[in-house]
C-alpha cells in the first residue's frame, strides 16, 4: 500500500528561509554580495580546489569497474523490474538535459577561446598548431568522462539506494550505506537542507546562462536590446512549459520533450556536417584527442598552486564543481527513471554514451569553430567584448542560412533547460518530502510551481542585475556542497558494491538482506573487538 507523500518540515521550512534571505540580500546589494561570495569562493577553492581532480580519477575509475566487474549485471529494482523509459528516451534525457543549454552554449566557442587564449602554464602560443591541439585536448577533458563520472556516481547511488535498498528518495538517504541510522535525523535534514539551498543557487546560474544566451540572439537578430523585461519573458515562458509537462505527467513529459530534442540536435549536426569542413574538423580533434590521452593526468591534476596560477580554478575546477553542484539533482532525476536497467546498461547509457555524444558535438561545432576562427577572426574578440553568448551567434553568420540556425539554437536552448528544469523542480519537490521512495514518487504540484516561481525570480535577479559572470560564481559556491556530496556517493557505492552477493543461479544482487552492516557500523564493531583484544 502506497503512503502518501507529506512535507517534510525539518528540510522545507529552513530552505525557505535560507532562500528567502539570499533573495533579500540580492535585492539589497547583489554586487556587495556577489563579491563576498566571489571573493569566498576563491578563498575556500585556494585551500581544497586541489583535490577536485584527484576526486574525479576515483569517480572514473569507479565507473570502469562498474562497467567491466561483476557489478555490472545488477539489476536496478531487481529481476523483473519494469522500466520508466525506453533506452532511446532515456539516452535522450541524459545527452539534452544533464548540462541545459551548456553544451551548445559552450560547442563552438569554447574551443575558440582555449586556441586563442591558451593557459600559461602549457607553455602553447596562441593560433599555433599546438594551440589547436592543447583546445580540443582541453575541451574533450571538460566535457567527456570526467564530468559524466560525477553524474554517474551520484545516479547509480541513488538507484541502488532507493530501488534496491528500499531507502527514501532524497541526498541523504544515498549516504545510509557510510553513515547508517546518522541519516534519518537532524543530520540526514541539514545534509538536505544544504543540499537544496545549493541546487537552488546552481539552478540561478543554468537559468540565468539560458537567459543571457537567448536574450543575445533576440539582441542580435531582432535589434532588441537586452533587459529585464526580455529576461522576465524566458524566465516565465520556460517555468511555465515545465510545470505544464509535469501536470501532464513527467515520465510521459519528459519522454516526448528529449526525443524532439535529440531531433533538433541531429539537424544541427547535419547541417555542420554537409557546410563544414569535416576534414580539418576531425583531423584536429584526432589531435586533439591524442593530446588528451598524453596529457590526460597533468590536465585533470592541475590546480595551478606551484605558479600561482589561476586558470586552472576558472575553468578545469570551477567545471567540475558546477556539474557537482547540479549533480545531485539531477542525480535524483535519473536514478528514479533507472529502474529495469542493469548497473552496466546505465552506466553505459550516462558515463559511455554521454561522453561519446559530447566528444562529436565538439569535434564538428569546435572543429568548424576553429577553421572559422582562423579564416575570419571573429568569434574570439567578440567573445573578449562581449561575451560568450554572442560568440555563437557571429559563429553562425559566416554560414548560410544563420538567421534559421540562429533561431533553431534558440529554441533548442528553451528546449534543453525545459528537460532540465522537470527535472530539477522534480527533486527540489521530492527533497522537502517524506514518505517518497520506490512505491511513491509523486510529490505535490503546488511545491513544484512554488520551487519554479523562486528559480524565476531569481535567475531574473540575477541576469538583470549581476551578469553573466556573477551568475557563475553561483554554480562554483553550490559546487563546494555539491562536490562533498559526491565524494561520500562514491564511498557509499563502494560500500554497496562490497555487499553484492549472487543468488541461486550465480548471479550478483544487491538488497536489504545483503547489505547487513554500514560502514559506520562496521568501524565501530572492529573498534569494539580491538579493545576486547586489548582488554
Amino acid at each position: 500500500m502506497k503512503t502518501k507523500a507529506t512535507l517534510r518540515m525539518s528540510v522545507f521550512i529552513p530552505a525557505v528561509v535560507l532562500v528567502s534571505v539570499f533573495m533579500l540580500l540580492i535585492s539589497l546589494g547583489g554586487d556587495v554580495y556577489v563579491d563576498v561570495i566571489t571573493r569566498s569562493y576563491r578563498a575556500v577553492m585556494d585551500k581544497i580546489g586541489w583535490t577536485f581532480g584527484p576526486a574525479t580519477l576515483v569517480f572514473v575509475g569507479i565507473m570502469f569497474y562498474s562497467i567491466f566487474g561483476k557489478v555490472g549485471k545488477i539489476v536496478i529494482g531487481g529481476k523483473g523490474a519494469e522500466r520508466i523509459l525506453d533506452p532511446v528516451s532515456f539516452y535522450g534525457v541524459v545527452v539534452t538535459g544533464l548540462t541545459a543549454t551548456g553544451l551548445i552554449f559552450y560547442g563552438a566557442t569554447e574551443p575558440v577561446y582555449h586556441f586563442m587564449n591558451p593557459p600559461a602554464h602549457l607553455g602553447v602560443e596562441a593560433g599555433t598548431a599546438e594551440a589547436i591541439r592543447a583546445s580540443m585536448g582541453i575541451t574533450f577533458l571538460h566535457w567527456t568522462i570526467n564530468v559524466f563520472s560525477i553524474y554517474s556516481v551520484l545516479a547509480l547511488a541513488v538507484a541502488l539506494g532507493v530501488y534496491n535498498l528500499g531507502y527514501n528518495f532524497s541526498v541523504s538517504s544515498i549516504l545510509r550505506p557510510v553513515f547508517g541510522k546518522w541519516m534519518d535525523g537532524a543530520l540526514g535534514s541539514v545534509l538536505d537542507v544544504f543540499i537544496l539551498f545549493s541546487m537552488v543557487l546552481g539552478n540561478i546560474y543554468s537559468l540565468g546562462q539560458l537567459m543571457i544566451s537567448v536574450s543575445s540572439g533576440v539582441n542580435t537578430l531582432f535589434d532588441i536590446p537586452r533587459s529585464g523585461l526580455i529576461y522576465m519573458l524566458i524566465a516565465v515562458l520556460v517555468i511555465v512549459a515545465s510545470l505544464i509537462c509535469i501536470n501532464g505527467g513527467i515520465a510521459k513529459a519528459v519522454k516526448k520533450i528529449a526525443n524532439l530534442n535529440m531531433y533538433v540536435f541531429y539537424f544541427m549536426v547535419a547541417f555542420f556536417v554537409l557546410l563544414g569542413p569535416m576534414a580539418f574538423s576531425f583531423g584536429i580533434a584526432m589531435d586533439g584527442l591524442s593530446y588528451f590521452f598524453d596529457n590526460y593526468l597533468t590536465l585533470s591534476l592541475a590546480n595551478g598552486q606551484a605558479g600561482s596560477d589561476s586558470w586552472p580554478s576558472m575553468w578545469t575546477i570551477a567545471y567540475i564543481g558546477g556539474w557537482a553542484g547540479i549533480g545531485p539533482i539531477m542525480a535524483l532525476f535519473l536514478g528514479k527513471i533507472a529502474r529495469g536497467y542493469t548497473v552496466r546498461q546505465f552506466v553505459n547509457c550516462i558515463f559511455v554514451g554521454g561522453s561519446l555524444f559530447y566528444f562529436f558535438w565538439f569535434v564538428i561545432f569546435g572543429g568548424n569553430g576553429i577553421a572559422t576562427e582562423m579564416a575570419h577572426g571573429d568569434i574570439f574578440s567578440t567573445i573578449s567584448e562581449n561575451g560568450f553568448e554572442s560568440g555563437i551567434y557571429v559563429f553562425f553568420e559566416h554560414y548560410p542560412l544563420a538567421t534559421l540556425m540562429s533561431l533553431t539554437y534558440i529554441f533548442v536552448s528553451l528546449l534543453s533547460f525545459v528537460t532540465t528544469m522537470v527535472a530539477k523542480l522534480d527533486g527540489l519537490s521530492s527533497l522537502c518530502c517524506q514518505n517518497v521512495n520506490a512505491e511513491q514518487m509523486s510529490t505535490p504540484f503546488w511545491l513544484k510551481l512554488m520551487w519554479g516561481v523562486v528559480a524565476g525570480v531569481l535567475g531574473w535577479a540575477c541576469a538583470t542585475y549581476l551578469g553573466f559572470q556573477g551568475v557563475r560564481m553561483f554554480a562554483g559556491f553550490s559546487g563546494l556542497t555539491g562536490m562533498i556530496v559526491t565524494v561520500l556517493s562514491s564511498i557509499s557505492l563502494i560500500w554497496m558494491f562490497m555487499h553484492v552477493q549472487e543468488d541461486e543461479n550465480g548471479e550478483p544482487i544487491l538488497s536489504q538482506e545483503t547489505m547487513k552492516q554500514t560502514l559506520i557500523e562496521r568501524i565501530s564493531t572492529v573498534r569494539r573487538i580491538k579493545r576486547e583484544e586489548v582488554a
